[in-house]
């Protein structure tokens, strides 16, 4: 079944910061526009605040939002491939684009001809499409652009339309030259399979070579050299991103992809299944204002209204390891709790061994749940470079002898994506809270504290007085005079006197 969620119109703000689909219903559940979002929650919320004059044709559509239903994606190129397969499902009436799928770039491979041709294509019939390879879509149309003519130099296809466009193509590498007797049959179709490898995702050679390159102009100073060079190898990776979904795609199917990818991971890490993943991260400001967060995932997808949040109670909440440990063990205090929901078949900590360490004598007495720590590597820190998630887990073997400090070890986790995702969204909720707690603090000062005194008063006096200690240098019949209240006036000298009194 789908695993759209619903919320009101006027509880968008309670979608997510995930990737994703969104749809718009009015009242009578007669669905009016299907839109991807990365943020969902920035997205939906950007229809209710902003006039819409580059978009006239959805004006009339907004007072007539009653209910908005989204399903949540891993990345930009789900929601992608999503938004397209169920516009052409359903057909929105405000979806005025995308019905016939020109809004997007393509690349397809004829791959049942004789010498396969390769092109970008904006849309393509259903026979061409059995009779072929189609890879995308692509909402950035440069990018795949520059990827194909980079493809041609690296594998050199056919697209020639005459034997003399093929002999100028092929005298400067662009061409294989198949019909003019340059290469065979089987040595061309293998050029189209290697090319085909790397529009599936399988570009690692492909990537590590050009990456070498890079680093060498990098150190001896060709910087402009270098830079295209970068630019090519995120080309390679924008249009070698495989999904496994294309635009046949529906709900049902998409559901049945997460949960497929769910069992890998649920094999991987030994466990017998994956349903709910909870996913926990710390945030202080300076020691203060310390949160932990915890954010939910069922089959999948996230889900916002299961989020929850932990006020750090302990002294020093810049200890983020006695944090966690303190979040975590008030979570599994509350295991029995329905007001949060099932026991989670996987606890994801946003941190790495040591992370992992801090909260073993806790976790380890629950066997049937699967615990994952998620870092950012290391090795992988030279400038300019995008650090790459590592996936850390309990030893087995070691949890097996009689010591009580278990070894920790690296995994190469399959289909991390979900994984990350959770773990982006679990950092991204800690940090508002944590950040929102701070402003709250800034807001409050010593004179809220005080029986009487109100905005008004609380202004006149920070103007007057440059701090609350400088009051007590006065007399209550001063203060009066400046506040126009003497019971108020009484009540703020009793009360600094009190606070200060030490001093």
């Amino acid at each position: 079944m789908s695993e759209e969620i619903f919320v009101n119109q006027s509880d968008y703000d309670l979608l997510p910061r995930l990737p994703g689909v969104y749809r718009f219903y009015d009242k009578e559940n007669t669905l009016m526009y299907i839109g991807k979002a990365l943020s969902l929650k920035d997205r939906v919320s950007s229809y209710f605040k902003n006039d819409h004059l580059d978009r006239p044709h959805i004006i009339p559509m907004i007072p007539k939002i009653v209910k908005i239903g989204y399903i949540s994606t891993t990345n930009e190129v789900e929601s992608l491939i999503l938004e397209a397969a169920l516009i052409k499902q359903y057909q929105p009436k405000y979806n005025i684009e995308l019905k016939d799928d020109k809004s997007f770039a393509w690349i397809y491979i004829s791959t049942n001809e004789q010498f396969p041709k390769v092109k970008v294509v904006r849309s393509i019939t259903k026979t061409e499409y059995q009779k072929g390879k189609l890879f995308g879509p692509y909402p950035d149309g440069s990018s795949v652009r520059r990827v194909y003519r980079y493809l041609r130099k690296v594998f050199p296809f056919c697209n020639c339309k005459s034997k003399e466009e093929e002999e100028m193509y092929y005298q400067i590498g662009l061409c294989a030259g198949p019909n003019i007797g340059k290469i065979n049959k089987k040595d061309y179709r293998k050029i189209i399979k290697e090319l085909i490898s790397v529009l599936q995702g399988k570009r690692v050679n492909i990537i590590n070579r050009l990456q070498k390159e890079m680093d060498y102009l990098a150190k001896n100073e060709k910087f402009e050299e270098a830079a295209l060079l970068r630019d090519k190898i995120n080309d390679l990776k924008y249009v070698s991103r495989s999904t496994g979904l294309d635009l046949s795609t529906n709900e049902l199917q998409y559901s049945a992809y997460k949960q497929e990818k769910l069992n890998a991971i649920a094999k991987q890490l030994e466990i017998d299944h994956i349903k709910r993943i909870e996913c926990y991260d710390i945030s202080h400001q300076a020691g203060k204002n310390g949160y932990g967060s915890m954010v939910v995932s069922v089959d999948g997808y996230p889900r916002s209204e299961m989020y929850r949040s932990f006020k750090i109670n302990i002294e020093n909440t810049g200890d983020d390891y006695s944090s966690l440990r303190e979040v975590i063990q008030r979570r599994l205090r509350l295991i029995e709790d329905k007001e949060f929901g099932d026991i989670p078949d996987l606890i994801v900590i946003d941190g790495g061994p040591n992370q992992l360490l801090a909260i073993y004598d806790i976790v380890n007495k629950y066997n049937n749940i699967g615990i994952l720590g998620i870092s950012k590597g290391r090795k992988y820190k030279r400038k300019g470079s995008r650090l790459h998630d590592e996936f850390w887990i309990y030893d087995k073997l070691s949890l097996n002898t009689d010591s009580l400090t278990p070894k920790i070890r690296q995994i190469n986790l399959r289909n991390p994506e979900i994984i990350a995702s959770l773990r982006d969204e679990a950092h991204r909720f800690v940090i508002k809270l944590s950040r929102n707690a701070k402003r709250e603090g800034i807001k409050k000062s010593v004179y809220d504290e005080i029986s009487g005194v109100g905005p008004q008063i609380k202004k006149i006096l920070k103007q007057k007085y440059q701090s609350p200690k400088d009051i007590l240098k006065t007399s209550v019949e001063e203060l009066t005079i400046t506040i126009k209240n003497r019971s108020t006036a009484i009540n703020i000298m009793n009360y600094l006197s009190t606070k200060y009194k030490s001093n």
